[in-house]
């Protein structure tokens, strides 16, 4: 689950987009907190394991994200593991 924490301006405090930023990344944090409730537990762990990524570049076409998705496959196939990714939400 991923959500981006930048803002795109000329300057500093002329910065656009703190809002969608910031209630993304409190939304990523309190997921964060609920799953960790679930996963605690053996009997409520689901089949899937979760990764929770903060990423750069979400008013540039989301370049942070899509990095991290290139440079995980690329570890991935450098160590021959299988493809165990299965989206990026």
């Amino acid at each position: 689950l991923v959500a981006h924490y930048d803002a795109l301006g000329l300057a500093t405090g002329l910065a656009q987009g703190a809002d969608s930023n910031g209630s993304g990344l409190l939304v990523l944090l309190k997921l964060i907190r609920l799953f960790s409730k679930l996963y605690s537990k053996q009997t409520t762990r689901a089949r899937y394991n979760l990764h929770f990524l903060f990423a750069a570049g979400g008013k540039l076409n989301y370049q942070g994200s899509k990095r991290w998705i290139d440079d995980y496959n690329d570890q991935r196939q450098q160590q021959q593991l299988p493809n165990d990714l299965e989206m990026v939400v």
